[in-house]
């Protein structure tokens, strides 16, 4: 593939100071030097090259970033570099720098963070041939480390600024992109009136732009606006066609599982949905979707399934609050606490409850907060009763039931490095 570099004058030059690499790594592996394996040191190479770039005059900087880029290429490899591409971006407003940005979606599935938020700050200064498009896309990905990282307001403010270009350059991608992010970001405010507004927004933004991730990621929103709407049929059609448009991919499949499991069980379905997220635990997949999958299984399997309740609680405690999402964790620790409770295990409840509800006020997680202090309301509502289903709902029920394995893991795989997180 031939990129094209703009030379256009950059009509966005926000260029926020970057932490510098080598501080950005160390706080990410203080808890787990063993994140990002053998690329990791790569990864490291690749930030610091950034940094320099983004410090030295233009002519310099061309140089260094040039070096870098052939790094990320040689790391990701043609094949990935091209199909990733095509997926994330088209081929419209590329650049060499892509491989950069790329690399950093590796960064996060390996939970180096704060490495792949000093990298794509860097390259915004580095990179003085960006154009605005190019400039956008860098800080949709910045905004998504930062709500990871539990950053929520930096967050918006970051798609905020994406979805500002966006309007001033007409681009349906960048305003599609800001409200994805807005999803996003309504969904762990727990302010769910104002997923199902962006994600409609979203839905049809990324159909205008026709990016094939943009429409799969908008759709996603949508299936968690009707799963919180209660609005089963509509979910399961729009999970199904999601799950059908990932195969292939490990953590899209597992992402998209999650989702349908939390649906089913927010309807009353919770033979299917421990079906679902006994399969996604049973996976090596990133924390970010196998942790809420431990408290939805947890939730689903109740007095028939205390064993699973059980196992699930072990699995939850034994994770380090320092190497996963602490939103995913905060969550997970509840809601194992309520299933705990609800079996009748309170010693052991009341202390994943405090955990969960220590985390969630540490971050702002209002959601978390909200059901850790109101423990008991949650273990006292009784199951809603299954949900009628329409003839095509109820195929994708009888598909996802098949998924349930014949044993659960002894113990969780919390995979790293996948670029498709």
């Amino acid at each position: 593939m031939v990129l094209a570099v703009h030379a256009s004058a950059v009509a966005d030059n926000f260029a926020p100071i970057a932490r510098p690499a080598t501080d950005a790594y160390r706080a990410d592996v203080a808890a787990a030097p063993e994140r990002g394996g053998d690329a990791a040191a790569v990864w490291l190479t690749v930030a610091s090259l950034v940094e320099h770039a983004a410090l030295v005059p233009e002519g310099e900087a061309a140089d260094v970033l040039g070096t870098a880029i052939g790094l990320a290429l040689e790391q990701l490899g043609e094949e990935a570099f091209v199909r990733l591409g095509a997926a994330e971006w088209g081929e419209a407003d590329r650049v060499p720098s892509d491989a950069i940005v790329l690399l950093t979606d590796a960064m996060q599935s390996a939970d180096l963070l704060n490495l792949a938020a000093s990298t794509l700050d860097s390259l915004l200064g580095a990179d003085r041939a960006l154009g605005p498009v190019q400039r956008g896309r860098i800080l949709a990905k910045r905004a998504r480390v930062a709500w990871k990282l539990g950053m929520l307001e930096e967050a918006d403010a970051r798609y905020r600024r994406v979805e500002h270009i966006g309007r001033s350059q007409q681009s349906a991608e960048l305003k599609a992109r800001a409200a994805i992010g807005f999803v996003a970001l309504a969904q762990l405010r727990g302010n769910y009136p104002d997923v199902r507004r962006h994600a409609r927004r979203a839905v049809r933004l990324a159909e205008q732009s026709g990016l094939r991730s943009l429409i799969r990621n908008a759709h996603s929103g949508m299936l968690v606006a009707a799963a919180v709407a209660r609005s089963l049929d509509e979910a399961l059609v729009h999970g199904w066609q999601v799950y059908r448009a990932s195969l292939g991919d490990p953590v899209q499949e597992a992402e998209v599982l999650q989702n349908l499991g939390q649906a089913l069980l927010d309807s009353g379905h919770t033979d299917t949905a421990r079906a679902v997220f006994a399969s996604v635990v049973s996976r090596r997949i990133p924390p970010r979707i196998l942790l809420p999958a431990l408290g939805g299984l947890a939730l689903a399997s109740g007095d028939e399934h205390r064993a699973s309740v059980r196992w699930a609680a072990r699995q939850a405690r034994s994770i380090d609050e320092r190497a996963v999402p602490r939103y995913a964790l905060a969550s997970a620790l509840v809601e194992c606490a309520i299933a705990l409770a609800r079996i009748g295990d309170h010693d052991e409840s009341e202390e994943l409850r405090a955990e969960g509800l220590r985390i969630a006020r540490a971050h702002g997680f209002h959601e978390v907060v909200y059901r850790a202090e109101d423990l008991e309301a949650s273990v006292g509502n009784e199951r809603e009763a299954p949900a009628a289903l329409r003839k095509r709902s109820a195929a994708v029920v009888r598909e996802l039931e098949w998924m349930e394995p014949e044993h659960l893991p002894e113990r969780i795989a919390l995979a790293v490095g996948s670029s498709s997180d």
